[in-house]
Formats: structure tokens, C-alpha cells, sequence
């Protein structure tokens, strides 16, 4: 019997694959970057075909660093990026091509609907549409290619459906990956009919739904011969790219408190029960992978991305690690400098005209008094988001937070967040949860592995803890203050005034 399984993760800035055992020990991985463009319109791209092409190289590749044959892996599961949309017509041809989830073309056509809607969306849905605005984009600016669409689906789900040699009409994603439409139904994991009527779209155009361990299709010849991956072998519907980490990592026990430090930064709480926010709007709903649970998030849209934008365009000769150490030296306050780190818009509560930007610039400041505002204004948030998690389960939150993803490499940030919180932080570093996740999803569908008994994950404890710094708690008791009437009474007046300009210029 093949032991082996294969786990894709296509994020937004990488593309990873990985391979597991029957104990589901990772034997070897292998990445490539993703590249991304974007433009002062908020436009933002990536080449959805260049993605199948480096998925099927690094298929070859990590058979090989694992030291087997393709012909001995038993099947493949997919998680990926949830933000951002393809429509495929019925050839599986992408005729929208890859519409981001970081692409800000569509906020028009979401705040309206936030305005006119704001209860049943959040009342229903998880509580963050990036999706469905964009399918409502196409059909009212490019009503031709909209009718010749099949169905939308999800990068992954485009990709897996590509691996498969699916038609347009077989196009699915799994009911994790529901979260970031808006036409969704957290309760059910399904399409809601209200909400899909109200944003005036064609239910028959979203993607099937399944389970994550639903056999989605088969490696296909075409693809055999790329990969060397026997045809035939099953291909599952898998998960998306957080809710597969979380699977893989084994942080689906409720009341574990995670810090996701990847393109998209996240705190996130994993629940029993989906409790919509609609008072405030500032939290959302990932359905995890075991359908009895959810993760409660908090997050910033592209927020993990401004520290690596602000390096390249402004570190001078530093590296970015050179100007974390730079930006350690700093007094808390950075000089008295405060940042905002929502470069998309604000998601969660909805404020599409919010942006990112400093105050209380002067000529004195240096690149390495800015990043430490960059790293105070995302920890700031942090804190607002904590605050806003407790609000709904006031019992639940735990002391301690697990941190995963790539920033959580970073100690300097990693410290000031935990000093902002008031709580430990657990690091887990090099820790492949999305392959993982993805791998055995892959095994439940064919039977290697049991829902019921799931092999352990690697993680059994944390690589190090960065605990708070008592002998600063008043300092960014303080410093948490300020940044809070700052974001009340100013931050979106200000931004809003800046994009009315900007509209007249």
C-alpha cells in the first residue's frame, strides 16, 4: 500500500510542498516565492498558470528530497490563500485570471454593501467578504466575461482543478475555504440564498462545496507525465491555508490562542460555537477543519507585508534583520511616532477608506524610529483585537499565545506584541502546519488515516517563549492609550480627508 501523501500550501508570498509518512512526520519540503505586482490603484496581480507550473515542479522535487518515487505517494491535499477569486469558463480556462484577495478594485462595491446590509452580513456570513464583491465587480463592469464564466473558485481550488483535468462545472473548494466570500453561511457551511440574492449574483456560478477530505479528482495523464505521479492518483478538495495549519499543528482545542504571522497577520481564538459579532463588527469566523469548531480572528489585511515594503523601499543599507536590531534600540513610543498598519482597509470592523500612515513625523525621525512605529502600530491593533476576542468570550482566552508564521521569527516584534497583550508568547519555529494539515486531509480522503486518530503533531513544545517586560508595563499601558484615541478621534477622519484629496487631484 503507498504510505506517502503530499501537502501544496499556496500562500501569498510562497508556494511550499512537503512530504509526509504514515505517522505523519514531515520527511522533506521545498518552496519557491510567489511574485506579486501592484499598482497605485490598488490593483494587485499574480499569474495563476505560473503557480500550476511551480506546483508541478516542486511535486518532482520534494519526492526527491524525501528520497521516493511519485509513483509511492497515495494522494494529494491543497490548502491555499482564502482571500481572492478565479472564474474559469467550461473548459477550466481562467478567463478572469487571478483576482487577489489583496486587490482593492472591488471596496466600492463592498462598502455598499456593508452600508445597506451590515446586519445580515453579519448575522449569517463569517463576517469578512473579500470574494463575492469581486464576483459582483465582474458582473457589473465586465458583463461578457462574466456570462461566459462557469463558476468562481479559489486559487487552490483552481490549481487542484487544473491537477485533475476537472471541466468547469466540477470546479469546488472545501467549507473551510467559505470564510472570505460573504454570500456564505457560517451555521450550515453552505451558500446562503438570502445573502446571495442580495448581492444580485448567480448561485449556480460559486464553486461546489465539500469536505476537506473529499476526493476532488485524479491526477490526470498530462500531468502524470510532469510530475511522474502515477495517473489516477486522488486529489482531495483540502482546506484553506489557516484553517489546514491549525489542523496540522494541532491547535483545533478550544480556547488556544494563535498569532499567524504570515502575509495577512491574524489573532485568532479557536471556539465552540459561532457567535456573530454584530454589534461591532471586529471579529470573523474561520470554520475549522473539524466541523464542530471555529476560530473567532482578528486581523489586518496584507499587515504582515509592510515590514518587508518598508525594507526594501526606505532600509537604506540594512537588512531587514539590521533594522529590527536597529529598531530594538528605540524607546517605546518610536520618538514619539505613531503608525497605522492597514494598508488594504480596514477589514474587521469595515472601514474600506482607512489606510496606512504615520503621525507625528519630523525631520529628527530615521528609518529605524519608523520601523519600531511599524512594529507598535501592528501591536497596537493586536491589542484591539484581543480586547475585541474577550469581548465575545470573556472565559475562554488563555494566558499564553502560540506563534506561528514567519514574523514570529522576528523576537524585537514578537516582544513588543507581547508587552502590548500582557501574555507569553510560545514561538514555533520552522514548523510545516499547513503541509502537515494538508497531507493528512490527503490521507483522511484515502484511508490512511482516521479522523478520529490523528497521528500527533511535531509540536509537542515550543521551540522558546518571549515573556513581557515588567519593568515597561506602564510605558505601553501608555502607549496603548494614546494609540487608541488616536485610531478614535483622528486616524479614519484623516484618511478619509487624504482620499477626497487624492479624488480631486
Amino acid at each position: 500500500m503507498k504510505k506517502y501523501l503530499i501537502g501544496i500550501d499556496i500562500g501569498t508570498s510562497g508556494l511550499k510542498a512537503g512530504v509526509i509518512d504514515e505517522t505523519g512526520m514531515v520527511l522533506a519540503r521545498t518552496s519557491i516565492k510567489n511574485s506579486s505586482s501592484f499598482e497605485g490603484t490598488g490593483r494587485a496581480r499574480q499569474d495563476a498558470l505560473s503557480i500550476v507550473i511551480n506546483t508541478a515542479k516542486l511535486i518532482e522535487t520534494v519526492c526527491n528530497l524525501a528520497g521516493i518515487l511519485p509513483t509511492d505517494v497515495a494522494a494529494l491535499g491543497l490548502d491555499g490563500q482564502m482571500g481572492g477569486i478565479i472564474g474559469i469558463n467550461d473548459d477550466f480556462d481562467p478567463i478572469t485570471g487571478l483576482d487577489m484577495g489583496l486587490d482593492l478594485t472591488s471596496e466600492q462595491i463592498n462598502a455598499d454593501f456593508h452600508q445597506k446590509y451590515h446586519k445580515e452580513l453579519l448575522s449569517i456570513s463569517c463576517g469578512s467578504p473579500r470574494n463575492t464583491p469581486k464576483i459582483v465587480w465582474w458582473k457589473k463592469h465586465e458583463p461578457e466575461i462574466y456570462k461566459k464564466v462557469r463558476r468562481f473558485t479559489t486559487l487552490s481550488g483552481y490549481v487542484a482543478g487544473v491537477l485533475a483535468g476537472l471541466r468547469g462545472e466540477d470546479a469546488a473548494i472545501d467549507d473551510t475555504m467559505i470564510a472570505y466570500f460573504g454570500n456564505e453561511d457560517a451555521k450550515q457551511r453552505n451558500w446562503s440564498k438570502e445573502l446571495t440574492e442580495l448581492w444580485d449574483i448567480d448561485i449556480k456560478k460559486m464553486p461546489r462545496i465539500g469536505k476537506p477530505w473529499d476526493i476532488l479528482g485524479t491526477i490526470s495523464k498530462s500531468v502524470s507525465r510532469q510530475t511522474g505521479l502515477t495517473e489516477g492518483t486522488p486529489i482531495v478538495f483540502g482546506a484553506g491555508d489557516q484553517p489546514a495549519g491549525f489542523f496540522g499543528g494541532g491547535f483545533e482545542d478550544s480556547g488556544t490562542l494563535i498569532d499567524i504571522g504570515g502575509s495577512t497577520t491574524m489573532l485568532t481564538l479557536c471556539v465552540d460555537e459561532f457567535k456573530p459579532d454584530i454589534e461591532k463588527g471586529s471579529i470573523m469566523y474561520l470554520p475549522a477543519v473539524d466541523r464542530h469548531k471555529y476560530f473567532a480572528t482578528w486581523y489586518i489585511n496584507g499587515g504582515g507585508m509592510v515590514m518587508p515594503w518598508f525594507h526594501n523601499n526606505f532600509g537604506g543599507n540594512f537588512s531587514l534583520a539590521e533594522l529590527s536590531t536597529e529598531a530594538d534600540k528605540i524607546p517605546v513610543g518610536s520618538n514619539n511616532l505613531l503608525f497605522s498598519p492597514y494598508f488594504n482597509g480596514r477589514q474587521c470592523p469595515y472601514h474600506n477608506n482607512l489606510r496606512g500612515s504615520w503621525v507625528g513625523l519630523n525631520l529628527s525621525h530615521k528609518p529605524a524610529d519608523m520601523m519600531r512605529s511599524i512594529y507598535e502600530g501592528i501591536s497596537a491593533q493586536y491589542s484591539q483585537g484581543l480586547s475585541s476576542i474577550n469581548r465575545l468570550f470573556p472565559n475562554l482566552l488563555p494566558s499564553i499565545i502560540e506563534g506561528i508564521g514567519g514574523a514570529a521569527k522576528d523576537n524585537v516584534l514578537t516582544r513588543i506584541k507581547a508587552n502590548f497583550t500582557q501574555r507569553e508568547y510560545r514561538i514555533h519555529l520552522g514548523f510545516d502546519a499547513s503541509l502537515r494539515g494538508s497531507a493528512i486531509i490527503a490521507g483522511l480522503g484515502v484511508g490512511i488515516f482516521d479522523i478520529n486518530n490523528i497521528p500527533s503533531p511535531e509540536k509537542t513544545v515550543c521551540d522558546y517563549t518571549i515573556k513581557t517586560d515588567p519593568e515597561k508595563v506602564d510605558s505601553y499601558k501608555k502607549l496603548r492609550s494614546t494609540y487608541s484615541q488616536f485610531e478614535k478621534k483622528s486616524l479614519e477622519e484623516i484618511c478619509n480627508g487624504l482620499l477626497r484629496l487624492s479624488n480631486k487631484n
